[in-house]
């Protein structure tokens, strides 16, 4: 969500909150941020650089079995996660 807001063009503030009041949050637990902070590091190592705030994403879907809706797809080659298909 604060990606989304943070990224948010003038004129789509009310479009925007209604598509995200119907979607389901999910809490970022020890859990998961232990499993974005590791998969952060081991792509790293790899010389791979990931936003924090991608791999959280990535590591709540990935602990929920959900899959993630991107259109940026090239930052989430990570072994077990699946797309929403978009339009």
């Amino acid at each position: 969500m604060a990606e989304v807001y943070g990224d948010l063009r003038p004129g789509e503030e009310q479009a925007t909150q209604a598509f995200l009041s119907g979607l389901d949050w999910l809490p970022v637990s020890a859990a998961i941020a232990e499993r974005a902070g590791n998969m952060k590091a081991a792509l790293r190592r790899q010389g791979q650089t990931r936003s924090i705030t991608d791999m959280i994403i990535a590591a709540t879907a990935l602990e929920a079995g959900a899959p993630v809706a991107t259109d940026n797809r090239k930052d989430f080659q990570l072994p077990g996660l699946t797309f929403v298909a978009l339009p």
